[in-house]
Parts: structure tokens; sequence; C-alpha cells
């Protein structure tokens, strides 16, 4: 009775704390964007390119992970996300957000407003004319 009962415990130690799954070590963060570039006026119908500059990370560990965007009126909600995945291999190099592009055809004539959301909860905004 007592060998069942070492061996379930063991057995759910085993399976509770160790995973072979990398995404569980996955750390995702919010990337400071130190810059964005746009058009300052564009027509009606036209693709709006907003191109991010910023540092990820410092190793390889760091990433790329995906652009949250939402569109309320005349106002463009962007937020960058960075994953880290720990390993003792990764080598020592800065991981930059440099030119990545996202785009998007605004629906309506006026001033839009791109506004990115900061780590901190601060944000940087551009403006662009649409015709």
């Amino acid at each position: 009775m007592k060998t069942i009962y070492v061996l379930l415990i063991l057995l759910s130690f085993l399976l509770t704390c160790c995973s072979t799954e990398p995404e569980k070590n996955k750390n995702n963060f919010v990337v400071k964007v130190d810059k964005i570039e746009l058009a300052k006026e564009i027509s009606l119908g036209d693709t709006l390119l907003i191109t991010f500059y910023g540092t990820i990370g410092y190793n390889g560990g760091f990433s790329f992970d995906r652009l949250e965007s939402s569109v309320v009126d005349n106002k463009i909600y962007l937020r960058v996300w960075g994953k880290y995945i720990p390993d003792s291999k990764q080598a020592t190099v800065e991981v930059l957000l440099d030119g990545y592009k996202y785009s998007i055809v605004p629906s309506s004539k006026g001033i839009v407003t791109v506004s990115v959301r900061q780590p901190d909860n601060s944000v940087i905004e551009s403006n662009v004319v649409v015709k």
C-alpha cells in the first residue's frame, strides 16, 4: 500500500512540475516603441503604413510576438507585444523592432490619430489627415 501511495505522489509531482512545452515558459511583455513614422496626409481609400522603431530585448530569447490593434472612431489604438523564452544558450545580441510595418485603410475622412501604448501606459501619438 505504501508503494502505491509513493508512486501516486511521484506521478503527481512529475505531471505538475515538469513541462516539455517551451510555450509554458514564454513571458509576454509590451515593447517600448521609441518612434513611429507615418504619412502626414493620405487620400480616403489609401493604405496608411505605420513603421515602428525600438528595442525588443538584449539576447536571442527576445522576439516580436504580436501587434494588438483596435479602431474607435478616428483613433487607431496599437500595442506591440514581445516575448521572452529563457534559455541559457542564447547569444547576446540586440533584438530590434526597427522597421516593423503595420498597415490599415482608414474608413473615413478627417484627422486620424495613431496611439501606441507603452509599457508604462504612456502613449506615443501621431496624426494623419485623410482627405
